[in-house]
């Protein structure tokens, strides 16, 4: 077996101007390699550490965000829904499904765009130019939903 590179630099370091093994000094040089591993892997879990904390601590500010977020959307007088690029529901709130009369699965998310356009085929819908939605429900009541485009390529539906 071939040894390490490293032992090699030390073995070669470690030789007398005779030729003979020094082994003080090559107990020394190997010390000193453990200890600058040891260092290094010290600096390396910090900076580990250091990481995460810093994630963790995105993470709670996200969480609180979010929460601030569902507690406004809870607290709206409108319904609102944010449809992502993809078609999914990603937001409802309890006002939506409300004034649609939804099943309160409504309010969980996501789903697709397609299970909602579908229980709202319940009731009488017409699309107006701009893109608004008029829905009159079996009660009489008349909704107008309206459709704001997203940053994201989705949309918000008021």
């Amino acid at each position: 077996m071939e040894p390490h590179r490293t032992l090699k630099r030390q073995l070669l370091k470690s030789l007398t101007p005779g030729g003979t093994l020094d082994i003080d000094k090559l107990v020394e040089l190997v010390s000193l390699t453990y200890q600058e591993d040891e260092d290094d892997r010290r600096r390396t879990d910090r900076s580990i550490q250091l990481m995460v904390d810093e994630v963790d601590h995105s993470n709670t500010g996200l969480a609180v965000a979010t929460a601030k977020l569902r507690s406004t959307l809870e607290a709206m007088q409108h319904g609102i829904m944010m449809v992502g690029a993809t078609g999914l529901v990603e937001v409802a709130n309890r006002k939506t499904c409300e004034l649609l009369n939804l099943p309160e699965r409504f309010v969980s998310t996501p789903y697709p765009i397609s299970d909602l356009v579908a229980e709202l085929g319940k009731a009488a819908m017409t699309l107006d130019e701009d893109g608004t939605a008029v829905v009159e429900q079996p009660n009489g009541r008349i909704i107008e939903i309206h459709r704001e485009p997203a940053d994201h390529g989705g949309i918000v539906l008021l």
